[in-house]
């Protein structure tokens, strides 16, 4: 077994595991947050490994079936997916402890069975978790331009990782698909820069060396620093050409809300729905504080020169 000591924003987390792998997917992911033992209490204690499956199952037995592979008995919860991974969930003082495997690393090990296993592992814990010092999550980029911090919010597929990479290099990006907030700045979220390879053509290339790959994109570990001050929101749509409007703050924060509601990559949409059975804490995230205070532009993604240059000019207009 090794372990990983992480320190996300004052939550604490400390990771066994047998699977050498796995670990790299995670710190990778994590390398913004990597910690020295006891550098802060630990909130999530996660043992991923061929044993922790063995507690789960165990512990399935005296359960009451909550219905969609779900079990409980009031202090915990199971879940276990017909694709091979199973997970136990409890609370004790108000941290997690989660032991969990996926039978499909017992013979090959893919990168898209890492990123879902540290998602259900270690992020939807962590995004609960976090909800308790004010630190809200989003479905977004993040990257600084020039001295502004610019953030793009949108669904899956709409060019969020390939607009941040144009708009201030990839050396500039917080991070692309998650990001976490307070109520002034936001900070990176796990899960490294991604990006399918006509992005990268269209970037003409990236000058990086690539970690993973998975789901079709190259995974890169990159990220200029711990946190970002937003100066403006872009909400993104795609077609055939780049346009830019004004929207609302309140109409800014709806939408945000309804991409956190809509994608299947929040807590809220898994087994941790569920939590309400042995805990208080809601498993519903919330949009940073920070993200309501910002001018928000809706801006549909075109050809992707014209597209920074309505960003570049609407930046320099500001």
């Amino acid at each position: 077994m090794r372990t990983l000591n992480l320190n996300v924003l004052g939550v604490g987390i400390i990771v066994n595991t047998s699977s050498e792998e796995f670990l790299d997917f995670v710190e990778c992911n994590f390398s913004k947050y990597l910690a020295v033992r006891d550098s802060c209490r630990a909130k999530i204690l996660v043992e991923f490994s061929p044993d922790a499956a063995s507690v789960a199952r165990r512990s399935r037995i005296n359960m009451v079936y909550e219905g969609n592979d779900v079990y409980s008995d009031g202090a915990s919860l199971v879940w276990a997916n017909e694709y091979g991974f199973i997970c136990k969930v409890r609370t004790v003082l108000r941290a997690f402890v989660v032991h969990a495997w996926h039978h499909a690393m017992d013979d090959t090990v893919s990168w898209e069975d890492c990123q879902r296993c540290m998602r259900w592992c270690i992020q939807y814990p962590l995004f609960i978790a976090l909800q308790r010092f004010n630190v809200g999550v989003a479905h977004a980029a993040g990257v600084l331009v020039g001295n502004k911090g610019v953030v793009l919010a949108g669904l899956g597929g709409v060019g969020k990782s390939t607009l941040a990479v144009k708009l201030g290099g990839y050396e500039n990006v917080l991070s692309d698909n998650y990001l976490l907030g307070d109520d002034e700045f936001l900070y990176p979220a796990p899960e490294a820069l991604r990006l399918d390879p006509r992005s990268i053509a269209l970037l003409g290339g990236i000058d990086v060396s690539e970690k993973f790959f998975l789901y079709g994109k190259s995974q890169y570990c990159v990220g200029f620093n711990r946190k970002l001050m937003p100066s403006i929101g872009f909400l993104l749509r795609r077609s055939l050409e780049a346009n830019l409007s004004e929207v609302s703050t309140r109409n800014a924060a709806s939408r945000l809300q309804a991409m956190r509601q809509f994608s299947p990559e929040f807590p809220e949409k898994s087994f941790f729905s569920m939590l309400p059975a042995i805990q208080e804490d809601s498993p519903s995230t919330v949009t940073p504080d920070c993200l309501k205070r910002i001018d928000w532009y809706e801006l549909t993604v075109g050809n992707l020169d014209a597209t920074a240059e309505l960003v570049y000019k609407l930046l320099g207009d500001n």
